[in-house]
């Protein structure tokens, strides 16, 4: 199992060629950091946590010959998007190092690039930003939009995760049902009431889903994800939602009141009855807690022709 050390006297890293200087603001606790502490992700020894951060540019190192002969990572930089780099501007990051001009990276796999990818994650197998600053490649580098939050900012890289696996799912959010309606007409449930779970509750919503069932069986994350769901923007009419007619989220039952909820927070239990009978069918079920459990129970609530996405990935070793 891992060791979690606080060090407070760390000096400040150097700035090499093609390399950027960062100064966290806000970092996130990903599940993958809780996978690494108990010892069931692989990582390198020693090294400092974290790849999930928003702050600002302190310093830029000089570019590299590659980036003066418009090859390799200058190219990169315009496949993300050609933004010029300067001292002091509010950025996030993408973790992992990829060279741009592979025929993964131009084939939009970068994380299967051999020049990077998974083994050049940052936090993994390099210093993270668990700490208050943070060197890595210019081309990992993403400008903030302005006006755009640091506490927001921080959930640039998981909510690419979440876009990639809407891209993933494709035609199944797209096309909904094959009522014709369209995403308005999927049934969408999601394993996890975590940050995630969450977080894919808003993707699919603003991506036109109004038929959402989020999962979640801890008892303090249930009400947590309960409050979220029944606020705005979730207010909205859901499919198989007569007017007039609300959604008791504690017992999962229609009730007389005057709005109605496009998504919903519920017991596991409650879908799957005595934990082997399922109560109700969905188009898309996404799992993203990391359970093994959850991809089973996610596999169970699917109908004909549903996709899954196992999203959070369970741990090394366990089986399904």
């Amino acid at each position: 199992r891992g060791t979690l050390t606080l060090q407070a006297d760390r000096p400040v890293p150097a700035v090499g060629p093609g390399l950027a200087l960062l100064r966290v603001a806000y970092a996130g606790v990903c599940g993958s950091d809780l996978h690494i502490l108990d010892g069931t992700s692989s990582y390198a020894d020693k090294v400092v946590l974290g790849h999930e951060m928003a702050g600002w540019v302190v310093a830029l190192g000089a570019e590299c010959d590659e980036e003066k002969e418009g090859r390799g990572d200058k190219k990169h930089n315009s496949y993300c998007g050609d933004v010029e780099l300067r001292v002091g501007m509010a950025v996030s990051m993408c973790p992992q190092f990829s060279c741009g001009v592979c025929s993964l990276c131009c084939s939009g796999r970068p994380n299967f690039c051999s020049a990077g990818g998974y083994e050049s994650t940052v936090g993994y197998y390099s210093n993270g930003c668990f700490a208050e600053y943070v060197v890595v490649h210019q081309s990992q580098v993403r400008a903030l939009p302005h006006g755009l939050s640091m506490e927001k900012a921080v959930l640039c890289e998981p909510f690419n995760c979440l876009l990639n696996g809407v891209k993933k799912l494709g035609k199944a959010i797209d096309n909904g049902n094959g009522d014709g309606d369209g995403p308005s007409s999927v049934r969408a449930v999601i394993l996890g009431g975590g940050i995630f779970g969450l977080l894919w509750c808003a993707v699919l919503h603003s991506h036109g889903v109004r038929n959402i069932t989020l999962a979640e069986p801890k008892a303090g994350r249930l009400q947590i994800a309960q409050k979220y769901l029944s606020s705005a923007p979730f207010t909205s009419v859901g499919v198989g939602v007569s007017k007039g007619d609300d959604i008791d989220f504690a017992t999962n039952h229609r009730v007389g009141g005057s709005s109605n909820c496009g998504a919903r927070a519920v017991h596991p239990d409650l879908l799957t009855g005595n934990k082997t009978d399922v109560c109700e069918l969905y188009d898309v079920a996404i799992e993203c807690c990391g359970e093994a459990t959850a991809v089973e129970i996610a596999y169970q609530l699917l109908d004909v022709g549903g996709s899954l996405l196992v999203f959070g990935g369970p741990p090394r070793g366990a089986s399904i």
